[in-house]
């Protein structure tokens, strides 16, 4: 019997994403499906060896842009459709991890006798969801534009949907997809789709006028640590390991002017709470794959050296 894919994409921006991916591949390991994990954060060992294949990107390729993080979620299906058609796999399901699946014969409806090469539904105002789909491999790799760099996806737009629903438009091919008007009816009552209620909002920025980098929190308050590191490198800018903000608050901190005007492509933050959870926002990064050669090495070794000591030839 010829197997079908099942792509999840993951990134872990929830305390509870972790567990609800866990459920999801726990919901669907019945169904015989090949499962495809393709993610831009670490995964447990035991939720590996529910997978398949597994795809791990350090490489997160998102900006303070409302929406680049299109560009990231673009990759990671890319990449597991062009997996699936090396192991000779046509047909697959795709889900971001943050869904519930109590219902899976409502699921396989989707696939109307693999008589469409896209099967999706309306995303808000757009008639596609780059959430959760079924389709053709070869169909999908021919007829959407994937696109490598957030510039490349800007010049269509800054909606991942958008730029798949012109595509596919110019290509004159919507007749060969099914779209259901919604998710609510593409799921079906008993399964639950964007589970993921985040109230972690924040925006990093670094202000040239005042030399400060910025935190600006728009959510909930936070309490852990706080890391800015060089992109770069992977070395440390600022360390605060007592790092409280209250909701609807800005903190800042001060930089030596020589230090952050050498850093070459940008920053990236890291706040840590208490149980292990941790957010990401990147800044100023102009091309995600120039690092320093050694900025594996010097990551292993964050504890004992820093961004200055890598600037002052000490490392």
């Amino acid at each position: 019997m010829e197997k079908t894919g099942f792509i999840i994409t993951y990134y872990n921006n929830s305390p509870q994403a972790e567990s609800y991916l866990e459920e999801l591949l726990d919901s669907i390991s019945v169904a015989g499906y090949y499962v495809v994990l393709a993610s831009h954060s670490p995964i447990p060992k035991d939720l590996q060896e529910m997978c398949d294949f597994f795809i791990y990107q350090d490489k997160d390729v998102v900006d303070n842009r409302r929406w680049s993080h299109g560009v990231a979620e673009n990759n990671s299906i890319q990449s597991g459709l062009k997996h699936l058609k090396d192991v000779g796999i046509r047909w697959t399901y795709k889900m971001c991890y943050d869904v519930k699946i109590n219902d899976l014969a409502r699921i396989n409806d989707w696939r109307y006798n693999n008589q469409y090469g896209f099967v999706t539904c309306r995303w808000g105002e757009v008639s596609l969801s780059t959430h959760s789909f079924y389709g053709n491999v070869d169909w999908l790799l021919s007829n959407i534009d994937f696109y490598s760099s957030i510039e490349e996806m800007f010049e269509v737009s800054n909606v991942l949907e958008y730029c798949w629903f012109k595509s596919l438009i110019k290509k004159c091919v919507s007749k060969q997809m099914f779209v259901f008007p919604d998710a609510q009816e593409m799921f079906g009552p008993e399964n639950k789709i964007d589970l993921v209620s985040n109230d972690y909002k924040i925006e990093f920025i670094y202000d040239e006028n005042d030399n400060k980098f910025h935190i600006r929190n728009y959510g909930s308050s936070i309490k852990g640590s706080l890391a800015i590191y060089d992109y770069y490198t992977d070395l440390h800018v600022v360390l605060n390991n007592e790092y409280n903000q209250p909701e609807l608050s800005d903190f800042w901190t001060a930089q030596n002017n020589e230090m952050v005007g050498k850093s070459i492509n940008g920053f990236y933050c890291e706040i840590t709470f208490d149980d292990g959870f941790s957010i990401r926002r990147n800044f100023g990064i102009k091309d995600f794959d120039q690092k320093h050669h050694k900025s594996k090495w010097f990551r292993k070794r964050r504890k004992e050296y820093n961004f200055m000591d890598f600037l002052t030839g000490k490392i």
